[in-house]
């Protein structure tokens, strides 16, 4: 699957809010497709507890998209350290995204067992 596919089939699956858990902690969250101010399509995270989350555009879910890539299921956000790492956002993006652990469940639950190309 490519990053433009996937994109695509986010927005579609979001376009309703939906339920979530992240991979390595089962944080629950809910996701969902929404434009911002200036019409650009993001999603935005709910989570029950902890500081609001601000939307996440694609250029940090193709940050995360470009690490993982060629990566087996198994081994796609495995990190050696207690915690995810932050990922350089992609196009235009400024830092790194800080919202690894919802990008990575939102790509897995499109990806599942298909390549990222």
């Amino acid at each position: 699957m490519k990053f433009k596919e996937f994109w695509n089939i986010l927005q579609t699956e979001l376009s309703q809010g939906k339920n979530f858990k992240t991979l390595k902690q089962k944080k629950k969250f809910s996701a969902q497709f929404e434009f911002n101010t200036h019409g650009a399509p993001t999603i935005k995270i709910i989570t029950d507890v902890g500081n609001p989350r601000g939307p996440i555009q694609s250029n940090e879910f193709e940050g995360v998209w470009d690490n993982a890539k060629g990566l087996s299921r198994e081994t796609r956000f495995l990190n050696h350290k207690k915690r995810l790492e932050p990922y350089s956002k992609k196009k235009e993006g400024i830092g790194k995204s800080m919202q690894v652990s919802y990008i990575t469940a939102l790509i897995e639950h499109i990806v599942q067992d298909q390549d990222m190309a």
